[in-house]
């Protein structure tokens, strides 16, 4: 298709039905510098006018390409991508979402000058009204950082010395360019994206031993009645996550590269546990057990084989205590 590290970033979008908005996300990438950034469209088996609208824009541009693929989900169409993904650098773009192409022209200044595994940039949230016909905007504070810069840690040292500024290195897989050797063979999980995200960003953080946070607003994050994000979960769908989860488990404590574990990935047990009390409370009790014994054993585990700090150790052996503690602080948990 392309030669190995022909560009310096890919660009990839996964795709599905995606006529609404796609003009304007293709819009967007218009002033992207050709000659650094490749567009990889995921096709993911659209049923409407998606794949015509990719062929239209790659017929203009040199740099943008088009797979097609039987639809799988969002964890298949990403999968795809990384595996056709020859540059030094990846990152993700919903279809229904926008880039800012003069930021990312200056990102890529950064990558080949810094190469850090991660390089983590500001993204601007768009509240998406259709009812009201208004919008309303705000940088998401999870990406404003306090202490840019660039890191040469671990990431449980890096969590220890930045805190909240490191926490986007834990959930979605947007606001961030991940260098390919550093991902390697790792994947996203399940089918539908839900959790995957976060837990596919959380591995390759836990692999990556460079960081670099810039306050460029890069990425504009558009809310609204068709994000992923805001879709209700069925009962299915949270069975699924749980079978995230439990993957994700299973590499963090068999990792060689997880001896030491920072706060917000032992925070992700207790959503797996959320997640559990919901089927139980739903009747799908075998299920549930299932992976309460999955979730007791690599509390064990963590605690007999890891590293982690006293809050989240204590958070571990006394869940109740912990919960009472924070409350009484106006912290509710739960």
């Amino acid at each position: 298709m392309y030669k190995k590290n022909e560009k310096l970033l890919t660009i990839i979008i996964p795709c599905f039905n995606a006529e609404k908005y796609f003009e304007r996300c293709a819009l967007s990438l218009e002033k992207v510098n050709s000659d650094n950034v490749l567009i990889l469209f995921i096709n993911d088996g659209s049923t409407d006018t998606t794949q015509e609208l990719i062929k239209c824009w790659i017929k203009k541009h040199t740099n943008g390409y088009l797979i097609n693929k039987e639809n799988g989900g969002y964890s298949s169409a990403i999968n795809t991508g990384l595996d056709n993904c020859n540059s030094e650098y990846v990152m993700f773009l919903g279809v229904d979402d926008e880039l800012d192409s003069e930021g990312i022209n200056n990102i890529c200044i950064h990558l080949k000058k810094n190469k850090p595994d991660i390089l983590a940039f500001s993204t601007k949230k768009i509240y998406d009204d259709s009812n009201k016909n208004m919008m309303k905007f705000e940088i998401d504070s999870i990406t404003n950082f306090k202490n840019p810069g660039i890191y040469i840690y671990d990431i449980y040292t890096l969590y220890k010395k930045l805190g909240k500024d490191a926490l986007i290195l834990f959930v979605r897989d947007t606001s961030r360019c991940f260098k390919m050797d550093t991902i390697g063979k790792t994947r996203y999980f399940g089918k539908t994206g839900i959790s995957a995200d976060g837990c596919f960003s959380s591995i390759v953080a836990c692999k990556s031993k460079s960081f670099e946070f810039m306050n460029d607003v890069c990425y504009f994050w558009h809310l609204h009645e068709d994000s992923l994000s805001g879709r209700k979960k069925t009962i299915e769908k949270i069975e699924e996550e749980l079978c995230v989860w439990t993957e994700f488990f299973t590499w963090i404590t068999t990792s060689s590269q997880t001896k030491n574990i920072p706060d917000p990935i032992i925070d992700y047990l207790f959503i797996y546990k959320e997640l559990i009390d919901v089927l139980y409370r739903e009747g799908r009790t075998e299920f549930a057990t299932k992976h309460e014994i999955h979730l007791k054993k690599f509390m064990i585990k963590i605690l007999n084989n890891h590293t982690i700090s006293a809050k989240s150790r204590v958070k571990i052996k006394y869940p109740g205590i912990y919960k009472v503690y924070m409350n009484a602080r106006g912290i509710i948990i739960g």
